[in-house]
């Protein structure tokens, strides 16, 4: 099974995708490839077409990589949703087929299933500020035209969406809940006894 987790900054993705992963023993992953992984503070300081290649980089890496990897249960921390969902507003452009287009591509893996965490935008604020996360990302994740981004970007592919909002729930709570909806959906991963 292949879940990736969506959302703006400071929603409570990291958290939760590292807590699925821990209850159905699966591997956590990031988004960005280790061999790249120390060049994404430069690659962020980039302009935004330069950003989007970065990005778009890792995702063919990793979705390149997961595609060998059929066997294991992974959750990923973002994947091309977010290098769409956010380039597409600071590119001005529509990249909705250009995730459609990555996703049928056989030489990358496609998730089974996404996880879209949100939260309110002060409390996103809030606690990028708290957690000292706050970072030039910010900006964008607090724009009200994200979660449309995200919300056309999530149209573009056939994959299954579930979401969470963590604006009124704590990190335990969301995450028990996300296993009690996961569990509701049948999932195999879920159903088939937890961890291994």
């Amino acid at each position: 099974m292949f879940i990736v987790f969506e959302g703006p900054d400071s929603s409570g993705k990291t958290t939760l995708a590292k807590a699925l992963a821990n209850h159905v023993g699966g591997e956590y992953q990031s988004g960005i490839v280790a061999p790249l992984a120390g060049l994404r503070e430069e690659a962020d300081a980039l302009s935004p077409m330069d950003r989007f290649c970065f990005y778009r980089t890792c995702n063919a890496l990793k979705g390149a990589r997961l595609l060998a990897d059929q066997g294991s249960h992974i959750v990923l921390d973002r994947y091309i949703y977010s290098t769409a969902a956010y380039h597409q507003l600071l590119l001005g452009d529509d990249l909705t087929g250009y995730v459609a287009e990555f996703l049928g591509d056989s030489k990358y893996r496609s998730p089974d299933l996404v996880v879209y965490v949100t939260a309110e935008p002060a409390i996103r604020r809030s606690r990028a500020l708290s957690d000292g996360t706050a970072n030039l990302w910010l900006d964008v994740s607090m724009d009200s035209r994200l979660e449309e981004s995200y919300s056309s970007v999530m149209a573009a592919a056939a994959t299954p969406v579930v979401l969470v909002d963590t604006t009124f729930r704590d990190a335990d709570s969301s995450s028990q809940w996300l296993m009690s909806e996961l569990e509701r959906r049948g999932l195999p991963l879920i159903s088939s006894g937890g961890a291994r």
